[in-house]
Formats: structure tokens, C-alpha cells, sequence
């Protein structure tokens, strides 16, 4: 199973399985040097828990969206992922940066980024020196950076884990 975040012409989409969740979106666009980067915000109220993908602690999870140049000149963005564990049994950072891609672009041109993240990439050290992956919802927040996200998302890691600290991951592919 793979999360999917696509951009259609309007809206966003959420795909796990077959199963597709639809969100609202929005243009954004900074100015990078005479260059606008396009990407779609998805606006997520009321999101149920039923509604948000899930992922055994094992499987990777993809995430993807098509940015586009919307300006008149070349740039380059550097699209930032970060995650936010909601409801860790230890205080977790905000956000975490676990992964970034340099994008040039030509005006008008969009290319579709894509990260594969680990599930073990938000395990933690517990009190007891054991890194563990715990169960619950993570966000996903994408942006120019992490005062500036443009698109969000969320899944379910369904089950806890312990793992060797050889086995974590630190950084989406």
C-alpha cells in the first residue's frame, strides 16, 4: 500500500489502496526571482479517522505532487517534507524535515515530486534507549519551508514497533 498526493485540475486527491479521498484546493505561488512555483494546498476540516490512509509499521509510504513554474522566468524551489507525529506518549518536535528536492523549472513547466518515506524514519527513543515507532496518526506537511507549507496530508501507522537502531531510517527516498 502507498499514499498518493496528486494534483488533478481541481482538487486534491488521496489514494491508499483504491481508496480515494478528495480534499479542496488552493493556488499558491512564491516569487522565487521572477519565477512563481505552483503548488495545491489542500484544506482538511473535520477529518475523520476513518478517512485517513493506514500503514503497518513495515510499508513505506509514497508521497507525490506535480509542481509547476506559473512565472514568466526559470527558478528553482526547493520543496521541503516534514512530519509531525500528533499523539507521541514523548514530547516530539512540531515538524520534522525528512526529506527535501531541488526543482528547476522552466516557465510553465511542472514535473511531478515524489518522496518514499520509511515508517521508521518518526521512531523515537524511549526512556528504556529503545527506538520505537509508535502507532497514530503522522501528518505530512510539504512546503518552501517549514513556515511556509502549501500542502498537507495525513496517514495511520496501525500497530507499534521496536526496532534496532541499524534498522531506522533518517531520511525519505
Amino acid at each position: 500500500m502507498a499514499l498518493e498526493i496528486c494534483e488533478s485540475a481541481d482538487c486534491i486527491i488521496l489514494t491508499l489502496g483504491g481508496v480515494e479521498k478528495t480534499l479542496k484546493k488552493a493556488e499558491h505561488g512564491q516569487n522565487l526571482g521572477g519565477a512563481r512555483a505552483g503548488y495545491a494546498e489542500s484544506e482538511i476540516k473535520d477529518y475523520e479517522p476513518e478517512t485517513i490512509p493506514e500503514v503497518r509499521p513495515d510499508e513505506s509510504v509514497r508521497i507525490s505532487f506535480t509542481l509547476k513554474n506559473t512565472g514568466a522566468y526559470e527558478g528553482t524551489e526547493v520543496v521541503q517534507l516534514y512530519l509531525r507525529d500528533k499523539f507521541a506518549s514523548m514530547t516530539r518536535p512540531v515538524q520534522e524535515l525528512q526529506g527535501f528536492r531541488r526543482v528547476t523549472l522552466a516557465p510553465g513547466e511542472s514535473k511531478k515530486v515524489e518522496f518514499i518515506v520509511d515508517p521508521t524514519q518518526m521512531a523515537f527513543l524511549t526512556h528504556e534507549m529503545q527506538w520505537k515507532l509508535e502507532k497514530g496518526r503522522f501528518d505530512v506537511l510539504i512546503g518552501s519551508s517549514s513556515a511556509d507549507i502549501r500542502l498537507s496530508g495525513a496517514y495511520i501507522v496501525t500497530e507499534d514497533r521496536f526496532l534496532k537502531g541499524r534498522e531506522r531510517a533518517f531520511f525519505a527516498k
